[in-house]
């Protein structure tokens, strides 16, 4: 169900360009380059919150005009960062190509490539988009989060599945006959000062763990197009009880009424 709401397939499919995303988004691409930067992302004129008036660079700006600049900028698809967001990803960029893998060139290959092919088994048609394509032997992928703590990020591997994400890009690479990169990466850099940054090498048993929960997820997927049915959750178990919530009222006595739900049971 929650595939089925922003799958591509889907025509209703929700859409989530949130500000926190365009900054990630801002963030990556000036990490790629100026010119991918560029492409996709605009800084807005003015400094001041948007119901403000005030003049920039000779330009008076007011809320009128503040509000059809940006209608304007909706229009041409662009994602607007504020003055104040850029200063940041360039400051986030400059400690960035200190560490040392990203100083060896973990981060080299082209920009905003994507890879498309068909999965011979469900014969769905499969993207996997790299900030980067693999030149220097790594698959890599880079991220913002407010706390680059590895053990932290150790567990944002598995909750959002990163490992999915990496093997995607290998399946990809080995579909259409190129070279698979040897060595699997996360970089993750913190969003406020210091911008602290944490790579997290992937190990390949994890890359195989990813692989496997593709495959399964493919063959769900084209289960659900097949039977045009997208479940939910379906029926809960019932609530575990742990064990430090028994041992705090261990020594308490339950009411009458309790005693008569057990013997209900």
């Amino acid at each position: 169900m929650h595939f089925y709401a922003r799958w591509s397939g889907n025509p209703n499919a929700e859409t989530s360009d949130t500000k926190a995303f365009s900054f990630g988004s801002a963030a990556h691409a000036l990490l790629l380059g100026d010119e991918a930067f560029e492409r996709r992302h605009i800084v807005q004129p003015w400094m001041l919150a948007n119901n403000r008036n005030e003049e920039h660079d000779g330009i008076a700006w007011t809320k009128t005009s503040k509000t059809a600049w940006l209608d304007h900028q909706s229009e041409r698809k662009m994602r607007v960062i504020s003055q104040s967001q850029y200063a940041e990803i360039k400051a986030m960029k400059a400690v960035l190509q200190n560490e040392p893998l990203v100083a060896q060139g973990i981060l080299d290959g082209d920009a905003e490539c994507s890879i498309i092919w068909q999965d011979e088994e469900t014969g769905l048609w499969l993207k996997a988009r790299p900030d980067v394509m693999p030149k220097a032997g790594w698959v890599v992928d880079f991220k913002t989060t407010h706390s680059a703590k590895p053990h932290k990020i150790a567990n944002s591997v598995w909750d959002y599945r990163y490992d999915m994400q990496l093997a995607l890009v290998a399946e990809g690479l080995a579909a259409l006959g190129q070279e698979v990169p040897q060595h699997f990466a996360l970089i993750f850099q913190e969003k406020s000062a210091p911008y602290a940054v944490t790579a997290q090498r992937i190990p390949v048993s994890a890359i195989e763990i990813g692989a496997r929960s593709i495959r399964c997820a493919l063959r769900r997927v084209a289960d659900c197009i097949e039977k045009d049915d997208w479940p939910g959750y379906g029926e809960a178990p019932d609530v575990w009880v742990p064990e430090w919530v028994y041992n705090r009222a261990e020594n308490t006595e339950a009411p009458a009424w309790v005693e008569a739900l057990e013997h209900a049971e």
